[in-house]
């Protein structure tokens, strides 16, 4: 009797260790399907986005002199493009080189060299351009479709280029190498245009902001990303919306990061 209790009591022993063990693994199995399903769900909605609106059609039937019914209006394919520009100093560096060749070397993009102006001409903004008026500097234009914006959910440590641990800034960068390594983007061009708040130093925030938006553009390359693909540019305070004096949260709101699809 007590070896046949100690049988049945090994035996139970055995398969509740057992069904322990199969338990865990199954909710391993879920956790981590949850996690790619998440994962693969966050970068099909990035994809989207970045696609912004579909090229119109090139051609259309026309009838003397009419559009046939059902055909698309002009004002129908007309497509918004935006255009962008900022000032940047001749002695602000990208990856150890001009504009030109760290990032604007592509025909989607134009970079003049010209003299600053003496106030910021984007009249709605509360920042300072970064540059000393009547300095040597760089204008950079370039259009992207609005609709394409995605904002960065990436966050800093403060006052310096560092992605802060913990933020969830490492997983949405992977989603967006996941999506920008897609086949429906891969031929498509994009910048990545880091913006700073108001308070501090015009020209420090200039110089941050670039190294912020450099940082992004290396990770992006560190998981897959084709190099060329995505550019990376500094605004610092050129676009903020509240003065360096607003509370806390406005500042905040302009310490933001912008990706864009970069149009002809």
């Amino acid at each position: 009797m007590y070896c046949g209790a100690t049988d049945t009591h090994l035996n139970c022993s055995f398969d509740m260790s057992t069904t322990r063990i199969l338990l865990i693994t199954t909710a391993l199995c879920v956790a981590v399907s949850g996690t790619v399903f998440a994962q693969n769900t966050r970068s099909l909605s990035m994809k989207e986005t970045l696609k912004g609106t579909p090229e119109p059609p090139k051609t259309q039937f026309k009838t003397r002199g009419f559009t046939p019914r059902g055909a698309p209006s002009a004002n129908q394919v007309q497509k918004e493009i935006k255009k962008r520009s900022l000032y940047i100093s001749r002695g602000v560096t990208s990856r150890g080189a001009t504009p030109q060749a760290a990032f604007f070397g592509d025909a989607k993009t134009k970079v003049t060299e010209v003299k600053a102006p003496s106030s910021n001409p984007n009249h709605n903004a509360k920042g300072d351009l970064g540059v000393h008026p009547g300095e040597d500097a760089y204008l950079v234009e370039y259009h992207v479709d609005p609709t394409s914006q995605l904002k960065g959910e990436i966050f800093f440590n403060k006052g310096n280029a560092e992605i802060k641990s913990g933020s969830g800034s490492t997983r949405f960068l992977v989603d967006l190498a996941i999506a920008l390594r897609d086949p429906e983007l891969r031929d498509m061009k994009f910048i990545i245009e880091g913006h700073a708040s108001a308070e501090g130093s015009a020209i420090n925030n200039k110089v941050l902001s670039q190294k912020r938006a450099d940082k992004i553009h290396s990770m992006l390359v560190e998981y897959g990303v084709n190099p060329h693909q995505v550019f990376a540019v500094g605004f610092g305070e050129d676009e903020a919306q509240f003065g360096a004096h607003a509370s806390e949260w406005q500042l905040a709101t302009d310490r933001r990061v912008l990706i864009y699809k970069l149009e002809d």
